[in-house]
């Protein structure tokens, strides 16, 4: 599974860097609203395909509540994966995963969707999360904002 997820970001022209563990693959992306520092592990043990992106900005203290209450909120909303606020690194991510049949792996294409439907996720949460971070916008008037813009597009 791991060798098909390196064809697919050598296929896309996608720098990234291979983890001494050789589970872990890493690399960048520049999004719509910023860049996106993202992280693949195959677990092929267990089949488990997981992807965390962070965002990376700081969080001031005084807006750490904002965040959290953030989190809560859009993942009710969200059909497939999680967004996460580290309190102790005051950080955001977002996390999806799959499990995978060893014996018969998903075609590229599958694997393609599966990491641009979690890019574009971002994509379309991070407009909501700037307002949080630079302005006294409430967490839901932020998904509001969110929710008023056209969702980015797999086709």
């Amino acid at each position: 599974m791991l060798e098909k997820v390196i064809q697919l970001l050598e296929a896309n022209r996608w720098k990234y860097q291979l983890e001494d563990d050789r589970s872990t693959v890493i690399f960048g992306i520049q999004a719509n609203f910023g860049t996106i520092d993202c992280y693949i592990r195959i677990m092929e043990e267990t089949g488990l395909f997981t992807m965390i992106s962070f965002c990376m900005f700081e969080i001031d203290d005084d807006k750490v509540d904002n965040f959290i209450e953030f989190t809560r909120y859009v993942n009710f909303g969200l059909f497939t994966g999680c967004f996460e606020f580290d309190e102790a690194k005051k950080q955001m991510r977002f996390r999806t995963n799959f499990f995978f049949d060893k014996e018969n792996l998903p075609s590229l294409k599958l694997i393609h969707r599966s990491i641009m439907s979690h890019l574009l996720t971002i994509d379309n949460y991070f407009p909501a999360m700037m307002s949080l971070l630079f302005t006294d916008i409430t967490p839901e008037e932020a998904l509001k904002e969110v929710e008023k813009m056209p969702l980015l597009s797999l086709n």
